[in-house]
């Protein structure tokens, strides 16, 4: 799990007057003042621990000891320690080292010539060690954090008001300006977050999001909202851009990141950016956060593939953003820490009759895309029930037989091919015939776990003698993309303007299922004929 070691400064925007609180007791400990983090701070973990650096100032040379609280009851967890042993008068800092992954938290302080005095004792405000993510990007992660449903807006499915998990917090923009006749208004203020909380944000696509990183992780959950509308990666990756430089201050404070999430490449695909300038900028965005955090530690990187964006029933930029999304979808296979956040495409065609072509959704839509996200991070993460990736599973063979396709996963550390729903269909197998895709119930229908390591794919029925003619010519491949990546390949997009500007995404992915633990098959497998 990449992370890094916690040490914040809490030096700039947010240790405002109103935070620069210390929490003092009557009696000897006047001597020892305590600089404290916002409430409800999350330090990222580092091998599910973090040491916690803690600063202040002392007018007498001392010892100073720490120790772990809950913040719920002030259960002491361990003994107390010796954090700092400042040799005069003045500034000093101390650290508390292997503090356990999980919240909320207080430290309790004290000097040792106090220690026999139990109310000469000072706590700080409450923290946690988890997880904090970046989510950044356009207009797309804009509204992850502003979306909601209103009565009467037609969104496509049932949006409950979300309430944020007491695990989850949120810094960065407030809730946007909203014009007086545009509700949906999404254009960011200048108005921030300068403390760990949600305030106004209402979007119930990142409290839905945190809110399923907390439930499966059980541990404090941090995001940083720092999307802006409109933006391009060219903004992004110039470092005098203001917005850019306000990012990075926020990754600097809050001093390690778990995942970066990307959701951008509209204003790409309009400028005509191509596939490599476009993956060069990305590899330019990584390198700028990765230097941004102590001891050059790299966190997971999330790319979420666009959506067809803002072309209004037209072609005029199509080609633009066709170039975007096969540079965003190429891009992660460069990068061991690097991964696909899912598709919006898919999002888009299902919206289009209510939004028009305009590249957003309604709140159920970016429910979904919540869902997409979580899974990607259990994905790389390896959580278990949601491995994929690192020595996972792997297709090793598949043949037809009869009116199924057999395929046989093997596993370098013994076989976890399951699901969360046995009896839940597998997505992610897709079938080529030479080079060509076909499309998900065109010669594939359901897929099914039949043994400890193999998948049972059925063949559609119109289709058997097709696909049997595949196989037996050797033309018949077969791949696996694992689900945080539920994209396949795109047909000819003059096919898609000579039939009225249909379009020919396929997709081997429904929502809210779970992937497999198998890896990317990025050679496609021979699909061998019936024996």
């Amino acid at each position: 799990v990449p992370a890094a070691r916690a040490d914040p400064t809490m030096s700039r925007w947010w240790l405002t007057a109103t935070l620069l609180l210390v929490i003092l007791v009557p009696g000897r400990l006047d001597a020892l003042d305590v600089e404290p983090w916002p409430d409800r701070f999350v330090f990222q973990r580092v091998d599910d621990r973090a040491d916690i650096t803690i600063r202040g100032t002392t007018e007498t040379a001392t010892t100073i000891e720490a120790r772990l609280l809950t913040a719920a009851d002030g259960t002491p967890i361990g003994p107390w320690r010796a954090v700092a042993r400042p040799a005069a008068a003045g500034p000093w800092h101390g650290q508390l080292d292997d503090v356990p992954s999980g919240g909320w938290y207080r430290l309790e302080l004290r000097t040792v010539e106090a220690s026999a005095n139990a109310e000469n004792r000072v706590e700080t405000p409450r923290f946690g060690v988890g997880i904090v993510i970046a989510m950044i990007g356009q207009s797309n992660m804009v509204k992850m954090f502003t979306e909601i449903a209103f009565p009467g807006d037609q969104d496509r499915g049932t949006v409950e008001k979300a309430s944020p998990h007491p695990l989850t917090v949120c810094l960065g923009y407030r809730r946007p300006r909203l014009a007086a006749d545009r509700i949906h208004g999404y254009n960011r203020g200048e108005n921030y977050l300068q403390s760990p909380t949600w305030g106004d944000v209402t979007g119930v696509g990142a409290i839905r999001f945190a809110n399923r990183l907390a439930t499966t992780l059980d541990l404090p959950i941090l995001l940083l909202d720092y999307a802006i509308d409109g933006t391009s990666i060219r903004q992004w990756t110039d470092l005098s851009w203001p917005r850019w430089q306000r990012f990075a201050t926020a990754v600097e404070e809050v001093g390690d990141l778990e995942a970066v999430f990307w959701h951008q490449g509209f204003n790409d695909a309009r400028a005509g950016m191509s596939k490599a300038e476009y993956m060069a900028a990305l590899d330019r965005l990584d390198a700028q956060i990765l230097a941004l955090l102590p001891e050059a530690r790299r966190p997971n990187m999330f790319i979420a593939v666009q959506n067809r964006g803002d072309y209004g029933y037209r072609t005029l930029y199509d080609d633009g953003y066709d170039t975007v999304r096969h540079a965003q979808l190429a891009w992660p296979a460069r990068h061991r820490h690097a991964f696909h956040a899912g598709t919006t495409v898919d999002l888009d065609l299902a919206t289009r009759d209510f939004h028009r072509g305009n590249g957003h959704f309604p709140a159920s839509q970016y429910e979904i895309l919540a869902d997409r996200y979580a899974r990607a991070l259990f994905h790389a993460l390896t959580i278990p029930g949601w491995e994929h990736g690192v020595e996972g599973g792997y297709v090793t063979h598949a043949e037809i037989q009869g009116e199924t396709i057999l395929v046989t996963v093997g596993h370098q550390h013994g076989t976890r091919l399951r699901l969360r729903d046995p009896a839940a269909d597998v997505e992610g197998f897709v079938i080529h015939e030479g080079d060509r895709p076909l499309r998900l119930g065109r010669g594939l229908g359901t897929a099914r776990i039949v043994g400890a390591n193999e998948v049972r794919l059925t063949i559609d029925p119109a289709h058997v003698t097709e696909v049997a003619r595949a196989a037996r010519a050797g033309t018949l491949r077969l791949t696996y993309l694992a689900g945080q990546n539920p994209f396949a390949q795109q047909n000819s997009e003059l096919g898609r303007r000579q039939t009225g500007n249909v379009l020919y995404d396929d997709f081997a992915y429904a929502p809210g299922r779970d992937g497999l633990p198998i890896n990317h098959t990025p050679t496609p497998i021979v699909i061998e004929p019936s024996p």
